[in-house]
């Protein structure tokens, strides 16, 4: 196995991981739509809710199968020297893989976080025009601040991978104290 095929196991394990998280939006929307059947005079909240879960499950699954479908083409982009094998592995080539991985996982979660923040200051604008921002960054900081620090997070771990695994390697037996 070389690391392009490794690299092309651990998309596809993380499109599949994805498309497992996707599994939580489906009785929410159940929900949803229970409740707009049961109740016509729905508030409008309840079909904009909806539309965001379905907006998050639909990136989700978007996501998760598009990293299956496009396993290989990515892992042939990332690693382009595909004629090392497993035996020959160095521990840099695997951390590389691994943080590429990350890097993709925290930018998933962080597309659909954008989406739940997006919902939400249209929501609130409809509703209290008046005080949108100032009731929009009080209920929404936390959620912006996580945001603003993943993004910027997964894309460096996603595109940087190896110039991190580099830094580490050097870092590493700075860790390490000779015994005594």
């Amino acid at each position: 196995m070389t690391s392009r095929e490794l690299g092309n196991v651990a998309i596809k394990v993380l499109g599949i991981y994805i498309l497992l998280l996707a599994i939580q939006y489906i009785p929410i929307i159940v929900v949803s739509l229970i409740e707009l059947k049961n109740s016509p005079g729905a508030d409008f909240n309840t079909p904009v809710f909806l539309a965001s879960q379905v907006l998050a499950l639909s990136l989700y699954l978007g996501i998760g199968l598009w990293l299956f479908a496009r396993s290989e083409y990515l892992s042939t982009k990332l690693f382009k020297n595909s004629s090392v094998s497993v035996a020959r592995f160095t521990p840099k080539m695997l951390q590389t893989i691994l943080f590429s991985t990350v890097g993709i996982l925290i930018l998933a979660n962080s597309v659909t976080e954008l989406a739940k923040i997006v919902h939400r200051a249209a929501t609130i604008h409809q509703t209290v025009q008046n005080y949108f921002l100032e009731l929009f960054w009080h209920q929404n900081l936390e959620s912006i601040v996580t945001l603003a620090i993943k993004l910027p997070l997964g894309l460096y771990l996603f595109l940087g991978s190896e110039g991190i695994a580099r830094m580490w390697r050097r870092l590493r037996p700075m860790a390490y104290k000779p015994e005594d």
